[in-house]
Formats: C-alpha cells, sequence, structure tokens
C-alpha cells in the first residue's frame, strides 16, 4: 500500500523552481561570428567606447588611452580554441622599451575588464526574448555557472545566434552596448601579435592598465 504525503506549497513551488532552472540552463552559443563593431562601456558616471573584431573563435579589443597613458591605447587578443591570448600597448609615442607584452588566458582577460562579458562559450544560461542592438537580433540571456546557480549578480547578456556579445547588463545597469556591427571577413593580422614585441616578465604594462580601470 503506498501512503501519500502532503508536500507544503512553498517546499513544492521551490522544488519546481530549482527543476526549472535545471531543465532551461542551456550553454551559451558558440561565439563564431565574423564582424567589426563599436562597443559603449560604462565606467562610473561616464563612459568609453572600444572597437571590437571578431573572426570565429578569435576576438580583438582596441581600448581607448585612459588616465595618464599619455595617448597610449591598449589591445587585447583572445583566442578561444586555445584559450590564450595577449594584451598589449600601442600608440604614435610608444618607446621600443614599452613595446611589451603580457601573456593573457580567458580568466585573466575577464578579470580586466568586468563590465565586458567575454563568451568564450564556457558559460550557461536561461535565454528569453529577443531584441534588436545595433541592427542585429540577438536572444537575452540570464547567465548561470555550470553547475546551473546564479551568478552572483544578476548578469543579462543579450546575444546573436553566432555568439556576438551585442549587450550586457549587470543588475539595472547597461554595462556595454554595441552600437555599430557590421558583418564580414576580418583580416588575420587583426589577430596575430605585431612584430617588435618582447614578452614583459615583470607584468609591467599589466599593472599599469589595471592602475587606468
Amino acid at each position: 500500500m503506498v501512503r501519500l504525503v502532503a508536500v507544503p506549497s512553498v517546499i513544492l513551488s521551490g522544488m519546481l523552481a530549482f527543476c526549472s532552472t535545471q531543465a532551461q540552463a542551456l550553454p551559451l552559443p558558440n561565439p563564431s561570428a565574423e564582424f567589426s563593431g563599436l562597443a559603449q562601456v560604462s565606467q562610473g558616471k561616464g563612459y568609453y567606447y572600444i572597437k571590437v573584431y571578431a573572426s570565429r573563435d578569435r576576438l580583438r579589443l582596441e581600448l581607448p588611452p585612459l588616465g595618464d597613458s599619455q595617448g597610449q591605447g591598449t589591445v587585447m587578443i583572445l583566442n578561444f580554441a586555445s584559450t590564450q591570448g595577449w594584451i598589449f600597448s600601442v600608440g604614435p609615442s610608444l618607446s621600443k622599451e614599452e613595446m611589451k607584452t603580457t601573456p593573457l588566458d580567458l580568466t585573466m582577460a575577464q578579470s580586466l575588464i568586468p563590465p565586458v562579458l567575454i563568451n568564450s562559450g564556457q558559460l550557461e544560461g536561461n535565454s528569453s526574448n529577443t531584441r534588436l542592438v545595433a541592427g542585429e537580433p540577438c536572444i537575452n540571456w540570464q547567465l548561470t555557472t555550470a553547475n546551473h546557480q546564479l551568478v552572483t549578480t544578476p548578469i543579462n547578456a543579450c546575444l546573436s545566434y553566432d555568439g556576438a556579445v551585442m549587450r550586457n547588463r549587470i543588475g539595472a545597469n547597461v554595462v556595454y552596448e554595441m552600437i555599430r556591427f557590421q558583418r564580414g571577413e576580418q583580416p588575420d593580422s587583426l589577430f596575430t601579435l605585431p612584430s617588435g614585441y618582447e614578452m614583459d616578465a615583470e607584468r609591467k604594462n599589466l599593472d599599469s592598465f589595471r592602475g587606468q580601470r
């Protein structure tokens, strides 16, 4: 004889919510888009713009001069397939001593520019509605970690069907949004380290970059 046990509604609703989260959490679309674009990034009460280039599983971010950088900008190149990349300074007044680069992995890149979601295909989320950003349709995702737990601060990212990050909202604030987006093949030279740069064993340029942001 099977005995039926009444389950309190609060517990039942919690169980259903947990099961729903488990069932809906899906991997984000792998980054495979080819495009160039311009994104607006919020910083405190202001904002700045970064140039974005993507070629399938490669990404290039060009950040403008900030602080006392004397006109020197910063470039990040990431390869999602190898999970490696570089960060280095660029500018007309760059001296030979300043032509240093630091190897960069995805975790480090994410920590350097926290407002910008770098979609490496390693996160999961719950998808919802579709919207247009810079003329490109994208799907809103509420991000979760691999074990289906919500990230500490709610992050909603709007991703194109092929993984381009079009918009990123943390809490109630839009902190990253593509304002210009153009699909097309990108030259390989954008995703390789320029000649003349040496490895920065002391990571001075990395510390300098952190101090500016």
